[in-house]
């Protein structure tokens, strides 16, 4: 990822990272899957860390980078941010397996519904037609 002759900026870099992995998802398993869902939040995720560890080139973060932290303060930070963000990662996967399921549910509840008003009007042309 790291090409001296590429002139784009890390930012750059990270997003079209994660647009080629979450394409290549979609490729894999289709346009309307939880999997990609979850797998982009993955991406998106992996990839905001490997921007702030300049992992795509030099990367000024704004505000943090001002801050001169002791190694002790800086590691405890980096652990607390880490375990919010798995956290907030698994409540995201949980909300959009819910989402989903729901999505799923009221789908085949449409249907049964079609089916049953269906039915209905047929009883009822059969009756009328008597």
């Amino acid at each position: 990822m790291n090409d001296p002759t590429d002139n784009s900026s890390p930012e750059q870099k990270s997003q079209l990272d994660y647009k080629q992995k979450v394409e290549l998802l979609r490729g894999l398993l289709g346009e309307d899957h939880l999997a990609i869902e979850i797998a982009a939040h993955d991406h998106l995720g992996d990839n905001s860390l490997k921007l702030l560890t300049n992992y795509f080139g030099p990367y000024r973060a704004g505000w943090i980078d001002d801050i001169d932290f002791d190694d002790s303060t800086r590691d405890r930070l980096i652990a607390f941010a880490r375990q919010e963000s798995v956290s907030t990662n698994a409540v995201a996967k949980s909300i959009l397996r819910s989402a989903y399921e729901t999505n799923r549910r009221l789908k085949t509840i449409q249907w049964l519904l079609i089916g049953l008003m269906l039915l209905i009007i047929g009883f009822l042309m059969a009756f009328l037609l008597r």
